[in-house]
């Protein structure tokens, strides 16, 4: 049930920035990236659907998020792999490897560093849309040591240029509940800036 009530609320998001994709020259506003913060808040609070336990609830007052900042939403290209490459992705329950697919390299530029992420998509995948784990110089310190994680629109095939704003990272539900396993971001998506954008470590 949580997790797709979390899933929802995902796909509300991207509802909200789909036309955003398409328009390069606008993405979702501060205001509308805080509504969507407070609504996660609220499903958190509520205990039916929260990943926290009843202790956490009972001094929950929201979750940690650093301030908007433009700064953090860039544009990448995305670079097509010459051939399709599968592999065992790993989770933080040993148990669990989930199969997935390197669907392209995104290149794009963070505080005139050059960066590269790698987007992927999980075999099976119904949802057309890249999964795009990181892990940054704030890993382990301000964000959560494991990585966060961003979800990207899939745009028509000719076109290769995506916004990635890094404001929408997010925690996965590991992060605030060991019961869950959630994929481990692979080495080749380390960054090495600091995104101080997006949500930030718990407690």
């Amino acid at each position: 049930m949580v997790r797709l009530l979390f899933i929802a609320l995902l796909v509300a998001w991207a509802m909200l920035v789909e036309g955003c994709a398409n328009d390069q020259s606008s993405s979702a506003s501060p205001g509308s990236i805080e509504a969507f913060r407070q609504e996660k808040d609220a499903a958190f609070r509520d205990p039916r659907t929260s990943p926290l336990s009843t202790t956490e609830l009972a001094g929950f007052s929201g979750l940690h998020y650093f301030a908007v900042d433009s700064s953090y939403r860039v544009m990448a290209r995305l670079e097509p792999l010459p051939t399709a490459d599968t592999f065992q992705m790993s989770t933080t329950h040993a148990d669990d490897q989930r199969m997935a697919l390197r669907a392209g390299r995104l290149v794009f530029m963070v505080k005139n560093v050059p960066c590269t992420l790698m987007a992927y998509r999980f075999v099976g995948q119904d949802i057309p849309g890249f999964f795009v784990p990181f892990t940054d110089a704030t890993s382990g310190m301000e964000s959560y040591g494991a990585g966060r994680y961003l979800d990207l629109q899939e745009q028509s095939q000719d076109v290769r240029d995506y916004i990635v704003d890094f404001n929408t990272a997010y925690n996965p539900y590991c992060a605030y509940n060991d019961a869950y396993s959630c994929p481990l971001v692979p080495e080749e998506n380390h960054l090495p800036v600091a995104i101080l954008a997006g949500e930030k470590s718990w407690p």
